[in-house]
């Protein structure tokens, strides 16, 4: 989370300097109008003529100043965007890593009721059953809430971006029940095989790295 916080400090630093050359653009017209006109003599014979200069610079002041929050605005919008992006995105990206962790659980669930079959610790088998129909359960709880966040963030998104992103619900439910399917066969259904617990793990690690990179790709526009 410490590269995420990184993220979000830069967006506040650079929102901060782009503020702080406005108000410092605004400051110095304001302190060039007040020079001029207290050194303006009232008497002098070129006070239209000065009048008129004057009135064409203030013209083009009001202009400027009309950029300049023009520019703000847009800024500020820009900024809001990626605020919004990042927001959305870690949150759907720490509901995926929690149902990826729970998965883990069921995972060791299944593995220590498999060493413990024959184990007559009655209190540790219960307890790997209860964690094998906890872990299940949150699983599937993860798996809801992931569909209910995923649909906050494309609204965010051009339609170009919407069909570039890779982790819809349809595509993040399917990959984890397929390894979760898989952990079942493994574990309960055939004879254990290291090689393919093995695999499991590593398509395990595979897809929280690739989740990782998928989003941040976003919030990093």
């Amino acid at each position: 989370m410490s590269s995420d916080k990184a993220v979000s400090n830069t967006f506040s630093m650079e929102r901060l300097l782009r503020d702080s050359i406005i108000w410092l653009g605004c400051i110095l017209l304001l302190l060039i109008g007040m020079i001029l006109g207290v050194n303006i003599n009232s008497d002098s014979d070129t006070l239209d003529s000065i009048y008129k200069v004057f009135g064409s610079i203030s013209g083009i002041a009001t202009l400027a100043m009309a950029s300049i929050a023009a520019f703000a605005l847009s800024t500020w919008k820009t900024q809001f965007y990626h605020e919004k992006i990042y927001d959305h995105l870690t949150e759907l990206e720490t509901i995926a890593r929690n149902t990826i962790s729970h998965l883990e659980a069921y995972i060791t669930a299944n593995n220590e009721l498999r060493l413990d079959d024959t184990s007559e610790d009655l209190i540790a088998n219960q307890h790997y059953k209860d964690l094998k129909k906890s872990s299940y359960s949150n699983f599937l709880s993860e798996i809801e809430k992931y569909r209910i966040h995923v649909g906050h963030i494309f609204p965010l998104l051009t339609e170009h971006q919407v069909k570039d992103f890779k982790y819809t619900f349809l595509k993040f439910s399917q990959d984890v029940h397929a390894l979760r399917s898989s952990a079942y066969q493994l574990y309960v259904i055939n004879e254990f095989d290291q090689a393919e617990s093995n695999k499991i793990e590593s398509e395990i690690l595979n897809l929280k790295l690739d989740i990782k990179d998928c989003f941040q790709r976003y919030w990093r526009r």
